[in-house]
């Protein structure tokens, strides 16, 4: 009987208490949201980082085996100027790309396509989650060089731009000891957000956005001052001209398409530039080399992580002082640079 009466008594959970358990786990759910989130963002760019360093060992492999950097990018049949990353993929343990690419034929050839078409997932930083289309879409981008024009009139286009670890002249390689700055303060490869996603734009129609991430603008150089058509790319975005853009890093076997330079520090719009068709006023016969354009280095994480040509490997602020950001573009610019960088 005594027991029948202690059922009775019994009673169950309260909406009250229902409410306020749910608020507590609200609680605990929103303080610790924030720190996942921020542990997963960190550990995507730690990821980043590494597969950089990666990069950086099979650069060393290579010139310890050949005594010199690779050439940025190789002529071969019907056209090709194939990327100097099919020569790295040995020394990346992808040896089975390696030897199915045909290097004599290039990278246009069909026999390629596939390859060229492919994603290596070493040359992807993780954070960059833009749609990828099988289009060979590629992140870590060779510097060549500070991007400063030497000169203008009679001097062929390879012989204008200071130099890099990878030259802008595509018939020649860069020694170690010929980098008099020092290994260790020259930039070999840096972050490019790519194009995954982005339709190469007509500055007249719908897609013609002003300071995309993975889109490089085509700016026409009508005059010869460099700052002044780098001021005229850094507007872009503000001037409300339209200009024509191409997806950037598309097809990792280009080696035409695999290029960054210190010209300005990290940061959107990128720009290449180009005489007018006929060659404008007082302007060199000569299409300009694109590399004279600012090939800006950016992430979609904030800092930008850039391999030095002695392996190591360390992120920058986009707001870095641009005469630092410039003289670790060059190979032999003599400009003083902080040790601790």
């Amino acid at each position: 009987m005594e027991h029948r009466k202690q059922s009775a008594h019994r009673r169950g959970i309260t909406l009250i208490e229902v409410l306020v358990v749910i608020g507590v786990l609200v609680i605990l759910i929103a303080l610790l949201l924030p720190a996942v989130l921020w542990g997963r963002r960190a550990a995507l760019r730690m990821q980043c980082a590494n597969r950089l360093r990666q990069i950086g060992i099979a650069l060393q492999s290579y010139v310890s085996a050949h005594q010199r950097f690779p050439y940025r990018t190789v002529i071969s049949g019907l056209g090709s100027f194939t990327s100097h990353k099919v020569w790295l993929l040995p020394y990346l343990e992808r040896a089975d790309l390696f030897n199915a690419f045909n290097t004599v034929v290039g990278h246009r050839s069909p026999q390629n396509r596939t390859i060229a078409q492919s994603e290596v997932e070493l040359f992807l930083c993780p954070f960059d989650s833009a749609v990828r289309t099988h289009q060979g879409w590629f992140n870590y981008t060779a510097c060549v060089g500070d991007g400063a024009i030497q000169g203008w009139q009679g001097q062929p286009p390879e012989a204008v731009l200071g130099e890099g670890i990878f030259l802008t002249a595509i018939t020649k390689q860069q020694s170690p000891a010929g980098c008099t700055d020092g290994l260790a303060h020259t930039a070999a490869y840096s972050e490019v957000v790519h194009g995954g996603g982005v339709v190469s734009g007509d500055p007249t129609g719908p897609g013609a956005a002003r300071g995309m991430l993975g889109v490089v603008y085509t700016i026409e150089a009508t005059n010869r001052d460099q700052e002044k058509l780098v001021e005229q790319c850094l507007r872009v975005a503000s001037s409300g001209a339209a200009y024509p853009f191409r997806p950037r890093n598309q097809d990792w076997t280009m080696g035409i398409n695999d290029a960054y330079n210190h010209l300005v520090p990290p940061g959107v719009p990128a720009c290449e530039f180009a005489s007018p068709s006929g060659g404008a006023s007082g302007m060199p016969p000569f299409l300009l080399p694109v590399e004279a354009g600012p090939l800006r280095a950016n992430s979609r994480h904030g800092s930008i992580n850039v391999l030095f040509a002695d392996g190591h490997v360390r992120a920058f602020s986009p707001t870095v002082e641009r005469q630092v950001w410039r003289a670790l573009g060059s190979c032999k610019g003599g400009e003083p640079v902080d040790d601790a960088l």
